[in-house]
């Protein structure tokens, strides 16, 4: 069976199916690490959501024990957008819609992981569990999706925003949930997954605000709460 024909199947598997896959994965592994798409998803800890059509896969069978095992079996699907993982059911889900991740609710079991395919976009360099550190901080806004907050952003003048996407207990107190932070210019990036940070084109080379560093600090919400 190939690769793709199996992953187009929904429901329960055989054994034999499990091990076919489990050995074409294998022999890809090289060459999607040189992607790099299965090292870079979004990821959003403690998030579940309704998945319309999901691949259903048994993550034990398959061998399957971590996010970046099921980021490869997400990324060699061309129909998964994004995927959820319980490992302590060993269940998989590989996931059609581009945008059903944004629904999701906190589910301390399952974790989410959102292939950087569906959150490119025209115009912007986008950086995956990534909060930009502004050089010169505009606003703090609530927003309900990623192209609202762009257009936010326009509207703005802000080259530069971070959007908080996590649902689970990692969304944390001092960034609330879809919340968004517009800048001009960011000195540096921290390291937080469920993050995604969008900067124009033409604020992305070298030499310019977005990639010089300093210690700016990251802005706290309006009401100066932590």
């Amino acid at each position: 069976m190939k690769l793709a024909a199996f992953l187009s199947v929904t429901g329960s598997v055989t054994m034999a199916e499990c091990h076919r896959f489990r050995a074409e994965l294998a022999s890809k592994s090289t060459a999607l690490e040189s992607e790099g798409d299965a090292f870079n998803f979004l990821h959003l800890e403690g998030s579940f959501t309704d998945c319309s059509s999901p691949t259903i896969l048994d993550a034990n069978s398959m061998g399957i024990t971590s996010f970046q095992g099921a980021a490869q079996a997400c990324t060699s699907s061309p129909n998964c957008s994004f995927f959820m993982l319980n490992t302590d059911e060993g269940k998989l889900y590989l996931c059609p819609e581009s945008k059903g991740f944004l629904h999701a609710s906190p589910s301390s079991s399952w974790i989410i992981g959102v292939k950087p395919s569906a959150l490119d976009r025209a115009g912007y360099k986008v950086s995956l569990n990534k909060q930009a550190i502004c050089t010169s901080a505009i606003s703090q806004e609530t927003v309900t999706s990623i192209d609202e907050a762009a257009v936010m952003a326009r509207n703005l003048g802000s080259d530069v925003f971070s959007l908080n996407l996590n649902k689970g207990a990692a969304a944390g107190p001092s960034v609330p949930s879809m919340t968004a932070i517009f800048c001009r210019g960011a000195s540096e990036y921290l390291d937080r997954n469920g993050y995604v940070t969008e900067e124009t084109r033409v604020g992305a080379g070298p030499g310019s605000p977005a990639v010089r560093l300093n210690k700016t600090l990251p802005i706290e919400p309006k009401n100066g709460k932590k």
